[in-house]
């Protein structure tokens, strides 16, 4: 396993762990508590990190699904790249012996 590999799988289990969402960022009392449940996940994280903490859970599981989402496509295209080099070669195999 890569290192990236071992980070991806660490932010998996943090947000398999974490308490269920979504998340609310309360302005006036600077709190966030999980909509659900109303149990307060953080306190006093002021205005600048509320939002951000808050939504934290939600954008995470928006860019694995995303890195899935694009790693699939590679393999695809990756696939496709190499069956048109293995055909590329078989072409070029035919042509050889035609001289």
């Amino acid at each position: 396993m890569t290192d990236t590999e071992k980070k991806i799988a660490e932010i998996r289990k943090a947000l398999e762990k974490a308490t269920p969402g979504p998340w609310v960022y309360d302005d006036i009392c600077d709190d966030i508590y999980a909509d659900k449940t109303d149990v307060i996940v953080c306190n006093a994280v002021g205005p600048e990190d509320g939002p951000l903490i808050a939504n934290a859970p939600e954008w995470l599981r928006f860019l694995l699904s995303e890195l899935e989402r694009l790693e699939r496509e590679y393999a695809e295209e990756r696939a496709a790249h190499n069956a048109h080099v293995t055909e590329l070669c078989e072409l070029e195999q035919e042509r050889d012996k035609l001289k």
